[in-house]
């Protein structure tokens, strides 16, 4: 309440603080913008001390948040703007030019870099697409990496099919492999093949069919005329190859003469079917009546 202090003719009314606080804002002494700022949150309405520790406690909550210094924030760009987007890219990483990829980092397990062309394609790729540097050089060493693991894919699966060719030709060739071999190799030396172009035929057809066609042509240069094509028991059969003593036991059945005297008892006759039948099936089949045809 008001209280009167007698001094005279009129009298003096104090009002409590509580009073003038409630009908005069301690914010009228500041500018409009920060008086509108205090209004919207309602600290006007408290007194300057509680005003300043919601302030402060406003201003310790930011601080969590904002956690580096102001040159070390980057603010986002839009796309549309590309000298924006661009320096924005830098700051975080992105030389800025094609050239400045620096990939020499990528290297295989043999200590080989990267194709030259496609270090370019790289760079030019990170470059348009505002790749920072140190994620291009991650990319670059995973494609090494994977060259590596394609590589011994390959070399694992040509070894693989180089022993199923040689594995054929073995099968095909039988008891003449080492005789066939030397009227291949023979006959490429005689044309002047190089061994290089011997393993690129190799690569392109496969072993077996490469060592068969210079064996082929070796036959026909008359390589083979000093080379008898013999069993193990000694018996020249006429073949050098598992498919040519299939051949040649089809034209010994259509051969009148030759089968007269085999079931005449013919001994050559005999042990030279027992072995073709031998070397057309791999060694895996042997017959105690060969007249049986």
């Amino acid at each position: 309440m008001a209280e009167e202090i007698a001094g005279g003719a009129a009298a003096v009314v104090v009002e409590p603080a509580a009073a003038v606080a409630a009908t005069t804002s301690w914010t009228t002494a500041l500018d409009a913008e920060t008086q509108g700022y205090l209004s919207n949150r309602g600290w006007d309405k408290l007194t300057p001390a509680e005003a300043a520790a919601n302030a402060a406690k406003a201003h310790r909550e930011a601080e969590r948040f904002v956690g580096a210094p102001s040159d070390k924030l980057v603010r986002l760009a839009d796309p549309t703007n590309t000298a924006e987007y661009r320096a924005m890219w830098g700051r975080l990483g992105a030389p800025g030019e094609a050239a400045k990829y620096d990939l020499s980092n990528a290297k295989t397990a043999t200590g080989e870099g990267l194709d030259p062309a496609l270090v370019t394609r790289l760079q030019t790729a990170f470059d348009e697409a505002n790749v920072p540097l140190s994620a291009a050089q991650q990319v670059a060493q995973s494609l090494a990496k994977y060259r590596d693991e394609t590589t011994a894919a390959s070399v694992a699966e040509a070894a693989a099919l180089d022993a199923t060719n040689k594995a054929d030709l073995a099968r095909s060739w039988g008891p003449n492999a080492d005789n066939n071999l030397f009227v291949a190799k023979k006959a490429a030396e005689k044309l002047g093949v190089t061994p290089e172009v011997v393993q690129g035929l190799e690569k392109l057809q496969g072993y077996a069919k490469t060592m068969e066609m210079f064996r082929q042509i070796g036959e026909q240069m008359g390589e083979a005329r000093f080379i008898t094509n013999t069993t193990p028991g000694g018996v020249n059969t006429g073949a050098f190859t598992r498919e040519g003593a299939t051949e040649k036991l089809n034209e010994l059945k259509s051969d009148t003469a030759w089968t007269a005297r085999y079931l005449a008892g013919g001994q050559a006759e005999a042990r030279q079917m027992q072995a073709l039948i031998e070397q057309a099936s791999g060694g895996q089949e042997r017959f105690a009546d060969y007249r049986a045809i």
